[in-house]
């Protein structure tokens, strides 16, 4: 599949279009990732000594153990750690909320602890006793909750980690208070968690796009949703999920963040950005100042809800779910499997091929902990726990979900659900699977393909710069036309008929001898007629 990229820096209320002419399929961008500058790594990585790190939160101050401390939940073993926040030792674990047994968050106001547990708000003193139910969370996406924070106000906010979102909530009976924000992935996202600055009252966000397959990015963000700078920290590791920050560090005096990365179990303290960031003259460096929309075929999604029963006493469960329609062969294949059950540790998970190809998804991993909801794709991250939050994961194989690349789609899939011991049971409640296949661009045909964007009236008051990157799979570039066309009818060609080789894989910028912004964003100039800065007022 290939895919168009069109960034459009401070611009208004524009839709535009894209047309290729010829045969092949197209999808589109890939986008080259943003340059962004790393934090240094001030202390870490230190070991975590739970099993299923999710939620973390500092007590500056140290209320019971007189040093500052860093608190970190463990999904699924009703336990949280205490570490010492100056040297990441432990100091002693505390009991979780009594009789919860999903922790995903926690965070302080110094005299309380806040914790997110199965999509209700607990209260206890700073070390864990007096506990208090709060009430229902009530998440406006209706996905699982992550970790949290408090912000100027004293409100809560939540991530939802299955519909890539932040709401605010009350801390009187946890009800949402009406603003959400958007993950700065957008959707199908990764990341667990979100801290607030007190010092100029902004969101610290882990965060990854879905191509990236992990977390791969930390933004600060305002509360509106409007991102104010990024850095990367895929150095880190592949899921850095809860996130708390110092102001300043206990021992470095320095603007701080602590993360907790749950791929490998450890604890890291990184440097952060500037306290208040501001705009940058560059929009591509500052994405407050741009806005990106991208165009790509989306994947034909086939789904069914057996309700199916899981139990070592009966046969091993089998689903059938029959695809039709597909026109081309499969490019790539994702599957969503959502099981209640109370010990997935028992489950061993498969797919099947209409042509017989089998790729297990599952092995008998995460032990007592309840129900497996999660989407396997070969872009996710490593197998592993936790299974029931709803992110995306490699297949734990034998096998990859590449295997499939390249068959016929159409026919017979099956999931098998095999229970491997007795004594704890389940449902197979639903599973999906996406089949994204290219879309041909008609050959000879000046009508060709049209991809069309379109941009909110409200996003952007003016445009002072427009970029684009393409890619095309075509065996002959020479044999295509691709151009852009805005709302108010003005078209730029992009690429009129020229070039060698296969396929086409381009970045647009303006012409620095014609006008408009160059800033260096793409190495070639569009072939005309016309000329990106048409598009500038």
């Amino acid at each position: 599949m290939r895919l168009a990229l069109l960034f459009v820096c401070v611009g208004s209320g524009l839709g535009f279009s894209q047309s290729l002419h010829d045969e092949r399929s197209f999808t589109g961008p890939t986008g080259p990732p943003p340059a962004f500058a790393s934090g240094d790594v001030l202390q870490g990585p230190a070991p975590h000594f739970g099993l299923d790190p999710l939620g973390i939160c500092l007590d500056p101050v140290g209320v019971v153990h007189g040093v500052p401390t860093l608190y970190v939940v463990d999904l699924y073993d009703g336990l949280t750690f205490l570490y010492d926040a100056n040297d990441l030792s432990l100091l002693e674990t505390i009991a979780s909320p009594a009789g919860v047994t999903v922790v995903s968050g926690i965070t302080t106001d110094g005299s309380s602890l806040y914790w997110v547990a199965d999509e209700t708000l607990y209260q206890t003193g700073m070390d864990g006793s007096s506990v208090a139910t709060v009430g229902a969370l009530g998440l406006p996406g209706g996905g699982i909750a992550g970790d949290c924070c408090l912000d100027a106000a004293g409100d809560l906010w939540v991530v939802d980690v299955t519909s890539d979102q932040y709401s605010r909530h009350s801390t009187t009976d946890g009800a949402y208070q009406g603003d959400t924000i958007a993950s700065p992935s957008g959707v199908d996202a990764f990341g667990t968690g979100i801290a607030f600055r007190s010092d100029c009252a902004f969101f610290e966000i882990p965060h990854g796009a879905f191509s990236s397959g992990q977390v791969t990015t930390l933004s600060v963000v305002d509360t509106t949703g409007v991102t104010l700078d990024s850095f990367s920290i895929a150095p880190l590791g592949a899921f850095a999920s809860g996130i708390a920050v110092a102001l300043p560090s206990p021992s470095f005096g320095i603007y701080s963040v602590f993360v907790v990365e749950a791929a490998t179990g450890t604890l890291l303290e990184i440097e952060g950005l500037d306290p208040c960031p501001v705009p940058q003259s560059d929009c591509h460096a500052n994405p407050s100042q741009s806005q990106k929309y991208g165009y790509a075929p989306l994947p034909v999604i086939f789904q069914t809800t057996p309700g199916f029963p899981i139990t070592a006493v009966l046969p091993t469960t089998f689903s059938s779910l029959t695809v039709s329609g597909l026109a081309d062969t499969i490019e790539d294949v994702t599957c969503t499997v959502d099981v209640t059950h109370t010990f997935v540790g028992d489950l061993d998970v498969s797919l099947k091929s209409p042509t017989a190809i089998t790729v297990q998804l599952h092995d008998s991993a995460g032990t007592d902990a309840d129900d497996l909801l999660a989407s396997f794709d070969d872009g996710g991250r490593p197998y592993g726990p936790p299974f029931g939050v709803g992110d995306t994961m490699r297949p734990s194989g034998p096998g990859t979900l590449a295997d499939f690349d390249g068959i016929v789609g159409n026919g017979i899939w099956t999931l098998t659900v095999t229970d491997n011991f007795t004594g704890e049971n389940g449902t197979l409640n639903a599973w999906a699977l996406g089949l994204p296949t290219g879309i041909a661009v008609p050959d000879d045909d000046p009508a060709g393909l049209s991809a069309v964007l379109t941009v909110a009236d409200t996003v952007l008051d003016s445009i002072a710069d427009v970029d684009v990157v393409i890619e095309v799979g075509h065996a002959d570039p020479s044999q295509l036309q691709v151009s852009v066309t805005s709302p108010s009818g003005t078209t730029v060609v992009l690429h009129d008929q020229t070039g060698a080789g296969s396929d086409l894989s381009v970045r647009y910028d303006d012409d620095p001898i014609l006008g408009g912004l160059n800033d260096g964003f793409g190495t070639a100039i569009p072939s005309g007629p016309g000329v990106l800065a048409d598009f500038d007022d």
